[in-house]
């Protein structure tokens, strides 16, 4: 960040990431931090480990069943080794890591993107904050992977961008691998032809698989 209008959005980054800190804390001392999404991942992981079928029973909730990929399960595969009241915490560290990296990363390409700056830009991440800041307190109570999957895709186009496509698409296979629903990430890549990359994440994820 060159000047001082840059550090506004470094400002914004560092709020939004002071509130999620601050919620996480009272979620813990009110003992509601129960991320039964997350749980379900450590506990089909535990079991699959163990060789029992994970697809079978239901995880906490009534309509925790997990639904993704095996290999998906290995991802999670060392945090087996830990009790689920101290791996929740680095799980939830590494949301917060995406959220540090995010919001600049991010701004950075839409600056590199759109040359013109935002007028009212205090007014524009106001209205922003608004307006995710419901979805940010919902991933961190239950613990979903929807901040690392954005993080995957937010570093994955900066690497591409800057030329390393081969790291970028890296990232983007194991965002996929863990939803495959993020395989919508093919279209904007058919609509704009690029059959190498293409080729280059299919591969990626047949191995990872």
């Amino acid at each position: 960040m060159k000047n001082k209008k840059d550090r506004t959005i470094l400002y914004f980054g560092l709020f939004v990431g002071l509130f999620s800190i601050f919620f996480i804390i009272i979620e813990t001392i009110n003992h509601k931090l129960f991320m039964n999404d997350f749980r379900v991942y450590y506990e089909a992981t535990k079991d699959f480990l163990s060789g029992i079928n994970p697809y079978e029973r239901s995880y906490e909730l009534k309509t925790g069943y997990f639904k993704y990929t095996p290999p998906t399960l290995l991802l999670f595969s060392l945090f087996s080794f830990f009790e689920f009241s101290t791996i929740k915490f680095f799980h939830l560290g590494v949301s917060l890591l995406m959220i540090f990296i995010i919001i600049p990363l991010w701004y950075w390409l839409l600056k590199a993107h759109f040359i013109s700056t935002f007028s009212k830009k205090a007014l524009f991440l106001n209205i922003s904050f608004l307006i995710v800041v419901i979805h940010i307190t919902r991933e961190f109570h239950l613990g979903n992977v929807n901040l690392i999957l954005l993080g995957l895709f937010v570093i994955g186009y900066y690497l591409s961008f800057i030329g390393k496509k081969t790291f970028g698409l890296l990232l983007w296979a194991i965002m996929i691998l863990l939803k495959p629903i993020m395989l919508l990430i093919f279209i904007p890549l058919i609509i704009n032809r690029q059959w190498k990359e293409l080729g280059m994440l299919f591969l990626f994820g047949c191995n990872l698989y």
